[in-house]
C-alpha cells in the first residue's frame, strides 16, 4: 500500500480489501472442509497484513504533510526529504545500532509495521497532529490485534507450539480446545451474530476507518 495525499483514501482502499476477504468466508456456520482451511488461512494471514501496509502507508502520508479526513494539512516536528530518509526513523527508533544514515533502508531493517503500537510510538515520537487521532482510534481492546497474531501465526508456521497457542486462546473464548483453529475462526462467540473471523474483519475495518476520520 502506497502513501496518498489524502489519508482517508487508505480507508477506502482497506474497505475494498475488508470486502473481498468477507466474501471468501462463509456467513452461516460450515463445515470443515480442506478448501475450508485454506481460505479461512488466507483471510487470517491478509487480515494482519492489511493492518500493516495500512500502518507503513498512514505513516509515510503523515511525514508527507497528507491531509486529514477534514484536509487539514498533517503536521510534524521533523522535516524528512525522502520516504527513505522517514523509514530510516522508523528503523532506528527500534533498532539504534543501524548503520548511520545515509544507508539503503531493506524490509529486515524496518519495523514490525503487524504491531498497532509500533505506528503509535513513531507518530507520538515525531509530535504527529494526527498522533492523538490514532491514538484514540487504537485505544479500544480490539479483538482482531489482541487474538488474530495468535491464530495468524498457527496459519503462517503450523507448527506444534503455534497450535498450543491457538488451543489456549480457544479456551478464552470459551470453546473447546480440541476445535481445529479454522472451526475455532468459523465459531459463533455468545452473543454474537457472525463467526469470530468475520468479526475480526469487521474490527480491522473499524479501526482503520477510526485512524483516517
Amino acid at each position: 500500500m502506497r502513501p496518498v495525499k489524502v489519508t482517508q483514501e487508505l480507508y477506502f482502499i482497506t474497505r475494498r480489501r475488508s470486502a473481498y476477504l468477507r466474501s471468501l468466508l462463509p456467513t452461516q456456520p460450515s463445515i470443515f472442509s480442506k478448501q475450508l482451511d485454506r481460505r479461512v488461512a488466507f483471510v487470517a494471514i491478509e487480515l494482519l497484513n492489511s493492518w500493516a501496509g495500512y500502518s507503513r502507508a498512514l505513516y509515510l502520508s503523515t511525514c508527507r504533510g497528507a491531509l486529514d479526513a477534514r484536509l487539514r494539512k498533517l503536521t510534524i516536528n521533523q522535516h524528512f526529504a525522502t520516504d527513505e530518509e522517514a523509514l530510516y526513523f522508523a528503523a532506528k527508533r527500534f533498532n539504534p545500532k543501524l548503520r548511520p544514515w545515509p544507508t539503503r533502508i531493506t524490509h529486515r531493517d524496518e519495523p514490525d509495521w503487524l504491531d498497532p503500537n509500533i505506528l503509535l510510538i513513531l507518530l507520538d515520537d515525531l509530535g504527529a497532529s494526527n498522533s492523538l487521532d490514532v491514538g484514540a482510534a487504537l485505544s479500544f481492546d480490539w479483538q482482531v490485534f489482541r487474538d488474530l497474531p495468535t491464530v495468524r501465526n498457527f496459519y503462517a508456521h503450523r507448527r506444534e507450539n503455534t497450535a498450543r497457542k491457538t488451543q489456549q486462546l480457544m479456551i478464552t473464548y470459551g470453546l473447546s480446545p480440541v476445535l481445529h483453529p479454522t472451526e475455532f475462526c468459523l465459531a459463533y462467540e455468545r452473543g454474537k451474530s457472525q463467526s469470530i473471523l468475520l468479526n475480526w474483519v469487521d474490527e480491522m475495518n473499524q479501526v482503520q476507518e477510526l485512524a483516517v476520520s
